[in-house]
């Protein structure tokens, strides 16, 4: 029989439950700090069979629980822990986290306010009340509330982390440079930090900046599988090509299964040219996720690329059933279309993508080409300058508040500037009188091997050869003008009616000397009329070539009476003529140290000098056209040059043949223009 007395016996119950208790409290936190949530659960649980109102033990059970993805099951934790402490910030901070969680946003601006009035420099409710304001779009508010915590905490890298992500959706640009540089010299920063540092530089097209941080991440954290996608799609975007390349596959080692990677370097395949390995990484994607939109767009640019444009058709459809959301599915339908001269069809994809993205750049530009083609010619223009904007017209020159948007410029000295390629820059060149006319000042800047060019043409203009600089890119060193605008886009209010076409268009003049010194070549020749001839441009693709001919297509054309052919290709023919004359007995003759790419100088003098210019839809056409010889060319049907009409109004002086692809055959079209080149040239001389 015992002998302790009841009082006694009391207390070593007590003292071993007490001693039970602890023990299972110190299995629960090692576990916990070994990562084992779920076993530490348990024995937090057992350890409030012994403390029922233990405010550490219930908080943690409700931490565990809001990290394992049980938010509704920690809230009654996180609510008696709040209940016994009430003055305590921490444990009415933690329902606040806990509401946001459950998505009741409510909730949680409550206990975040009522956090901070206990505590108003509590660092972790001061981010949760910025990171609210920020999605509310309060930017101020937003600003005060990050600067209040790096006076609290100067290195407190979620504060940055918000002030950067606000400046960027307020696009104070230079203002996000600046902060960043803080954040470097305050933080050594860890790889997440740095890819989101990268999401952000993105946002606000800081896109050198962006590739910089997403390679610090990775270097850092190779784990970071988005962070290798995304590089690579900047890199393909920016057509550094082999860079991104090299990116994903590196991400492809680590990351084998990750089927947004396989799309991503089917994207790089295809701009590399290398289509059929395009269309196997897009394939490899499909056998991952059968049920993945992306990879069908892939094969539908490559299709589209080497000029397959009806089943280029029915796999973006394809990619449309899977994700009928898709805009990036609905553009690429809207440019195949086009491609297929159907413009009008083009329209209704770009609307459908608009309808689901109001704001859809691509979408936006796929419209306005459309709209041109189909004759919609204001409303294409007044959709023009979204060409920059999606990455599609090139080069990106941002000029903030400087660019002009159709107003009076009278008193201005304007800054126009080469777009795209030297076609383009010669066809929008027409009208450069007309602008010049509106103006105090025009200054053109151009290729270089057109400035004495349009020096010539445009004297009451200053010409200088394109810089490429721009005052939003912060590297224009002196503006000497007071408003700008690419090319087309200035072409945009002044062409946005036929009726304001001019009815004839020669308006580049070449050098007097040069054309003496091409007239001499050619009476060298002996008798006939110098006719030019180029059969297709200098970037070929299976896509491009459904628009370009070879030399033997036109032979005969070639032997057309009284006729001298003159080579205006500017690529390398040498084997082509030699050809041509080994098996036909044709000549095509190149004048003798004439640098038929760099040389525009000789190049225009020498076209002056043509009676007629067969071509593609080249530039040799375009200098044909603005010289105004009369030129049959050839090249995409219902395109935007056309405006709608069956001609060009951009080349009144030439005759244009649509092609079809798939539709319109070499040999009848070949045949067309033969005829008709043969009928003017005999009416010419009977």
């Amino acid at each position: 029989m015992s002998n302790q007395t009841p009082e006694k016996a009391m207390q070593s119950k007590l003292d071993h439950k007490s001693t039970t208790a602890d023990r299972i409290w110190q299995q629960a936190e090692k576990l916990f700090f070994a990562g084992d949530k779920k076993q530490a659960l348990v024995r937090y649980k057992r350890f409030l069979d012994h403390h029922p109102e233990d405010r550490p033990a219930i908080t943690r059970i409700g931490s565990i629980l809001l990290q394992i993805g049980q938010p509704l099951e920690a809230l009654p934790y996180f609510q008696k822990a709040a209940t016994l402490a009430p003055q305590d910030a921490a444990s009415q901070f933690n329902l606040a986290i806990n509401y946001n969680r459950m998505g009741n946003t409510l909730e949680g601006i409550k206990y975040t306010d009522i956090t901070l009035e206990l505590d108003p420099n509590f660092v972790r409710a001061l981010i949760q009340r910025a990171s609210n304001k920020l999605s509310a779009g309060l930017y101020d508010e937003t600003l005060e509330i990050t600067e209040r915590i790096l006076v609290l905490e100067p290195d407190n890298v979620l504060a940055y982390q918000l002030k950067i992500s606000c400046l960027a959706d307020l696009v104070r640009v230079d203002d996000v440079k600046a902060a960043l540089a803080e954040l470097e010299s305050a933080v050594t920063l860890k790889g997440k930090t740095l890819q989101l540092l990268a999401e952000i530089c993105r946002k606000v097209d800081l896109l050198d900046e962006a590739i910089v941080y997403f390679q610090r991440a990775i270097e850092l954290d190779n784990t970071l599988e988005a962070s290798f996608n995304n590089l690579g799609t900047l890199l393909n975007g920016q057509n550094r090509l082999e860079e991104a390349e090299q990116v994903l596959t590196k991400g492809l080692k680590l990351f084998p299964n990750l089927t947004m990677l396989y799309v991503t370097m089917s994207s790089n395949a295809g701009k590399r040219g290398a289509y059929q390995e395009a269309v196997d990484y897009a394939q490899q994607a499909i056998e991952m996720d059968p049920d993945y939109a992306a990879p069908y767009i892939s094969i539908g640019f490559a299709l589209n690329k080497v000029g397959q444009h009806k089943e280029a058709l029915l796999v973006l459809e394809k990619s449309l059933q899977l994700d009928p959301t898709n805009t990036k599915a609905l553009v690429n339908l809207a440019s195949t279309y086009h491609s297929l001269c159907m413009p009008e069809h083009g329209m209704k994809a770009c609307q459908r993508a608009l309808e689901i993205k109001p704001k859809a750049d691509g979408a936006l530009w796929n419209l306005a080409l459309n709209c041109l083609a189909a004759g919609y010619i204001e409303q294409g223009w007044d959709l023009f300058g979204f060409g920059f904007a999606s990455g599609q017209r090139l080069p990106y020159r941002p000029f903030p508040g400087l660019i002009w948007e159709g107003e009076d410029v009278s008193d201005k000295t304007f800054l126009v500037w080469r777009e795209q390629g030297i076609g383009d820059d010669m066809r929008f060149a027409s009208i450069y009188n007309d602008l010049s006319a509106r103006v105090e000042k025009l200054i053109i800047e151009t290729d270089a091997r057109l400035v004495t060019l349009y020096q010539r043409s445009f004297p009451k203009a200053l010409v200088r050869a394109e810089t490429g600089t721009s005052t939003g890119r912060g590297n224009m060193k002196v503006v000497d003008f007071d408003k700008t605008a690419p090319a087309g886009l200035a072409a945009s209010y002044l062409r946005r009616s036929l009726d304001v076409f001019p009815s004839q268009n020669a308006y580049l003049v070449p050098d007097p000397k040069r054309i003496e010194e091409c007239r001499e070549w050619l009476e060298s020749l002996g008798p006939g009329t110098p006719c030019g001839l180029s059969w297709r441009s200098g970037k070929v693709d299976g896509g491009r070539s459904n628009y370009f001919t070879d030399p033997a297509d036109w032979v005969d054309l070639m032997r057309t009476k009284k006729t001298i052919w003159i080579n205006l290709q500017y690529t390398d023919v040498d084997d082509e003529l030699a050809a041509l004359k080994d098996k036909y007995d044709l000549t095509v003759h190149q004048m003798p140290g004439l640098d038929m790419k760099d040389d525009m100088e000789g190049v225009f003098a020498l076209a002056s000098l043509m009676k007629f210019v067969v071509s593609s839809g080249s530039s040799v056409a375009e200098i044909a056209n603005s010289q105004g010889i009369r030129t049959f060319f050839y090249g995409q049907g219902r395109h935007t040059v056309q405006l709608g009409q069956p001609n060009v109004p951009w080349a009144p002086n030439a005759k244009y043949y649509p092609i079809q692809p798939g539709v319109t055959p070499r040999d009848q079209m070949v045949k067309t223009i033969t005829a008709d080149f043969q009928a003017e040239f005999k009416a010419l001389f009977a």
